[in-house]
């Protein structure tokens, strides 16, 4: 049910705007990344400076 939830929650943000961050500090939500990634380009970033030049390049 969590995942239909998330992908309603992406579908609302790209309404708006043209990218989305997701947190996930622990790697305990890979199950969702997982379940969007055919719709959605997914970015991984394992630090604050990967997370900044990953938002740079996109926008």
């Amino acid at each position: 049910m969590i995942d239909k939830w998330f992908k309603k929650d992406l579908e609302n943000i790209f309404k708006r705007h043209s990218i989305a961050v997701f947190i996930d500090e622990f790697g305990e939500a890979q199950f969702l990344l997982k379940r969007v990634e055919k719709e959605y380009k997914v970015y991984i970033a394992d630090s604050e400076i990967e997370e900044l030049h990953i938002k740079y390049l996109l926008l």
